[in-house]
C-alpha cells in the first residue's frame, strides 16, 4: 500500500499533465486508500505504528494538494471543510472559506443554476455535474465544473454534500474547439459574402453567424462615420442592452472597438474584470458577463473603415492561434465589404445614369415634340404661302389675259401670251409644293408633265402633238426647280410654235435622269422641221434663247447644248444642289 501511495504522490508532482479523467481516477484511488487507512487503524501493532503515521502524512499531502478542489458542504450550503487546492481555486485562505456559502464565490448569473443543481441532487442518489463561473476576490473569473454527490444516512436523510471542483476542464478539447469555432464562422460567412447585395443585411447576418456558430456571447461591427469621425454601430448580435448608438472615435479607454481603431491594430482584453482599462465600458461588460474581448480594425484600400469586436464569457478565450484566425477573418470581411460597396456604387452609378438617360430622353422628347409642333406650324405656314403665291400668280396671269384681249397687235399679244405661260410655269411649282408631302422638294416627273400638258392646252395642240416622257425619280429644291421649269416652258413653247407648222402632227419628248458623272441631265426634243441652217442658236438674241442660256449657265451652273438632227434637241446638264434643311 505504501508503494501505491508513493506512486500517487509521484502523479501529484506531475499535476500539470493530468487530464480530467485521470483526476477522477486519482480521487477514486484516494477514497479507496482512505478505507484502507481506516482498516489499518485496527491493527495497533507496535511494529506498524511508524509506517502508518508516515502513510497518514502522505495521505494528508495527497488530499491537500491534489489539483482539484475538494469540499464538504453542509445542508445549508456552508463549507465545512476544503482542501488547500480548493481554497486556492476560490482565491482565499482556508480560515476565510470555512463556514461561508459556496454560492458567494459564484458569478451572480450562475447562482440560480447552482441552486437547481443542489435540488436535483436531493432527488437522486447519483452524482451531479454543473458548469459555473467562479468569482474570486481579486475580480478574476474562470469556468469550472462542479461534481457533487449528496451523502445520506441509512434512513436516506441528507448528511452533507461532497463537491469536487475541477479547473482543468477540457483544456486540450477547449483549445481545439476555439480554433474550430472560428473555422465554422469562416465557412458560414463565405457564401454570405459572395451572395450579398445589401450591406446592412450583410453585417447583420455576419454578426448573427459569429454568435450562433462561433459560440461567442456578443459580436458587433462598427463603421466610422465620415462626417463626424465617430464609430457608429452598423450591426450587432447577442447582448444588446445599454449599448450606445455612437462611440467616440478618439476615446481609447471607452471600448475595445475605439481602442483598435485608435491603435490601428488588434486590441485583446484577456480578462475584462481584472483590466483597469475601458472606464465605464468595463462596468457594462462585467454586468453582462463578458470576460474577454478582441477588437480588430477593418480597412479598405489602406483606409480605416471601422472595427469588428467579439466578446466571450471565459477569460483568456482568445489564444494566439484563434486571434490570428480572427484577424484573417476580419481581413476577408473588410475585402468583402469593400467589394460590396464598390458593387453598390457601380449599381447606383448605373441607376443614376439610367435615370439621367431617362430624364434626358424625356427632355429630348418634349423638345422634339415642341420642335415638331413648330415645324408643323411653319410647314402649314409655308404651304399657305405657296398657296397664296400660286393664287397671286394666277391673278397676275388673269390680268395679263384681260390685258391681252384689249391688244390688237398680234406680236404684242404673242409676247403677253408667252409671259402668261412663264407665270403659269412658276405658279405650278408653288401648287406642287402646296399639294405634295414635301414643302421644299419638287418631283420633276409630275412637274414637267404638268407644265407640258398645260402648254399643249394653251396652244391647242393636244390632238396633233404627242407628249412622251422618260423622267426618273428626281427631286429638286425650289431654287433649281424654277429655272428648270422655265427652261422646259421655253423649249416646249418653241417646239409648239415653230416645229410643227400648219396641221402637221409630231412628237415632243422630255427626258430627265442622273448620268454616270452624277449630273442631272434634262433634254427636250421634237421631230419637227428643225432649225434653219442660217440661225446660230448660241448667238441668237431672241428672248427665249437668252432666257434658256441665262437660266442654265447662271442659275443652274450647268451647260446647254443644241442639236438639229431629225428635229431639234436641247440638253442641259448640271450638278444637283445639296439640300439645306429649312425649319
Amino acid at each position: 500500500m505504501i508503494k501505491q501511495m508513493d506512486s500517487l504522490w509521484e502523479l501529484i508532482k506531475k499535476k500539470d499533465v493530468l487530464g480530467y479523467e485521470e483526476i477522477k481516477i486519482l480521487i477514486h484511488d484516494l477514497q479507496v486508500r482512505l478505507i484502507d487507512i481506516e482498516r489499518s487503524k485496527v491493527l495497533e501493532k507496535n511494529s506498524q505504528k511508524a509506517r502508518i503515521y508516515e502513510f497518514q502524512n502522505k495521505y494528508s499531502d495527497l488530499y491537500q494538494f491534489v489539483p482539484v478542489g475538494y469540499f464538504i458542504i453542509d445542508k445549508k450550503g456552508f463549507i465545512k471543510d476544503a482542501n488547500l487546492s480548493g481554497t486556492g481555486i476560490l482565491g482565499s485562505e482556508k480560515n476565510f472559506v470555512i463556514k461561508t456559502s459556496l454560492a458567494n464565490y459564484l458569478f451572480w448569473k450562475d447562482r440560480g443554476k447552482y441552486q437547481e443543481h443542489i435540488k436535483n441532487l436531493l432527488k437522486s442518489s447519483e452524482p451531479g455535474i454543473c458548469e459555473v463561473r467562479l468569482m474570486r476576490p481579486d475580480g478574476s473569473r474562470s469556468f469550472v465544473k462542479l461534481e457533487t454527490i449528496a451523502v445520506k444516512d441509512k434512513k436516506g436523510s441528507l448528511k452533507y454534500f461532497r463537491t469536487m471542483i475541477c479547473t482543468e476542464r477540457r483544456r486540450e478539447e477547449d483549445s481545439v474547439e476555439k480554433v474550430l469555432r472560428i473555422y465554422r464562422v469562416i465557412n458560414k460567412v463565405r457564401p454570405v459574402l459572395l451572395s450579398a447585395d445589401n450591406e446592412n443585411d450583410l453585417v447583420k447576418n455576419i454578426c448573427r453567424i459569429i454568435v450562433d456558430e462561433g459560440g461567442y456571447c456578443m459580436s458587433r461591427i462598427d463603421f466610422i462615420d465620415p462626417g463626424s469621425q465617430k464609430l457608429q454601430i452598423a450591426a450587432q448580435w447577442g447582448e444588446k442592452d445599454n449599448i450606445p448608438s455612437k462611440i467616440k472615435y478618439l476615446s481609447e479607454n471607452y471600448c475595445p472597438s475605439s481602442a483598435a481603431v485608435k491603435t490601428n491594430s488588434s486590441y485583446i482584453l484577456r480578462d475584462i474584470l481584472a483590466s483597469p482599462a475601458l472606464g465605464p465600458w468595463r462596468l457594462h461588460a462585467v454586468f453582462h458577463g463578458y470576460a474577454a474581448s478582441i477588437a480588430i480594425p477593418l480597412s479598405a484600400n489602406g483606409k480605416m473603415t471601422g472595427s469588428l469586436c467579439l466578446y466571450a464569457r471565459e477569460p483568456d478565450s482568445f489564444g494566439a492561434e484563434e486571434s490570428n484566425l480572427i484577424e484573417i477573418f476580419a481581413e476577408n470581411l473588410s475585402h468583402g465589404i469593400s467589394l460590396l460597396r464598390e458593387k453598390n456604387k457601380r449599381i447606383k452609378a448605373e441607376y443614376d445614369l439610367q435615370n439621367y438617360y431617362n430624364k434626358l430622353e424625356e427632355i429630348v422628347y418634349e423638345r422634339t415634340l415642341k420642335l415638331k409642333q413648330a415645324i408643323d406650324e411653319k410647314e402649314i405656314l409655308l404651304r399657305e404661302i405657296h398657296h397664296r403665291v400660286k393664287n397671286n400668280m394666277q391673278v397676275v396671269s388673269s390680268l395679263i389675259s384681260i390685258q391681252e384681249d384689249q391688244i390688237a397687235d398680234q406680236d404684242i399679244k404673242k409676247m403677253f401670251r408667252e409671259s402668261q405661260g412663264r407665270i403659269m410655269t412658276m405658279a405650278m411649282i408653288h401648287e406642287n409644293l402646296y399639294l405634295s408631302d414635301s414643302i421644299d422638294q419638287v418631283e420633276l416627273n409630275q412637274y414637267f408633265t404638268g407644265v407640258a400638258s398645260a402648254l399643249l392646252q394653251t396652244y391647242g395642240a393636244c390632238e396633233k402633238i404627242t407628249l412622251e416622257t422618260d423622267i426618273k425619280d428626281i427631286f429638286l429644291n425650289i431654287d433649281q426647280a424654277v429655272p428648270c421649269g422655265l427652261i422646259i416652258n421655253e423649249l416646249i413653247s418653241n417646239s409648239l410654235k415653230y416645229a410643227f407648222p400648219g396641221k402637221k402632227k409630231g412628237i415632243i419628248q422630255i427626258t430627265a435622269f442622273i448620268n454616270d458623272n452624277q449630273l442631272i441631265e434634262i433634254s427636250v426634243s421634237d421631230n419637227g422641221i428643225g432649225i434653219p441652217d442660217n440661225i446660230d442658236l448660241y448667238k441668237s438674241r431672241t428672248l427665249g434663247f437668252k432666257l434658256i442660256k441665262g437660266l442654265a449657265e447662271n442659275q443652274l451652273k450647268g451647260i446647254v447644248s443644241m442639236s438639229a438632227v431629225k428635229g431639234t434637241c436641247c440638253c442641259i446638264c448640271f450638278s444637283p444642289k445639296k439640300d439645306k434643311k429649312r425649319i
